[in-house]
Formats: C-alpha cells, structure tokens, sequence
C-alpha cells in the first residue's frame, strides 16, 4: 500500500488512473505538474507479471495505491499465466 497526502482524486477520474497521459486535473494545466505517466509506469509491469494495482482516493484526503505482485516462488499462479 502507498499512501499520499496530496489533494486526492474525485471519484470519476479514479478509473483513468495508471492509463498513460490521465492526470488529476483533465484539462491539462500544467501548474500541477507531471505528465500524467508516473502511474502507467507502475501499472504496466505489474500487469504484465500477473500483478495489480488499484487506487482508491477521496479529494482532499489524498491518494492510496495499492500494488500487489506475485512471489517469484508462487509456481502456481506462474503456471496458470503460462510462464
């Protein structure tokens, strides 16, 4: 689990988080800062290995992620995505 204190996410973007380019304020004003990849860079590895990430958050409150990847010696779940 990775926590923030930061401004937190309204609930009808939660779902384009860890898509490339999604950033807590659509309208692309930059004074937030980031590109909007920092997500999608965390996302697309741990999918990739048979993991998860999800996020829940509620505005002003911050932001909490939670990542969940497989145990190289998990030989179970391993087999069934074929590796």
């Amino acid at each position: 689990m990775l926590e923030d204190d930061g401004p937190g996410i309204v609930p009808e973007y939660l779902s384009t988080l860890g898509t490339a380019y999604a950033r807590r304020d659509p309208s692309g004003d930059r004074q937030a800062g980031g590109a909007g990849l920092g997500l999608a860079i965390v996302r697309a590895p741990a999918e990739a290995m048979g993991g998860s990430v999800s996020f829940r958050s509620e505005p002003g409150r911050g932001l909490h992620a939670h990542v969940f990847l497989l145990s190289a010696g998990d030989s179970s779940e391993w087999a069934r995505l074929g590796r």
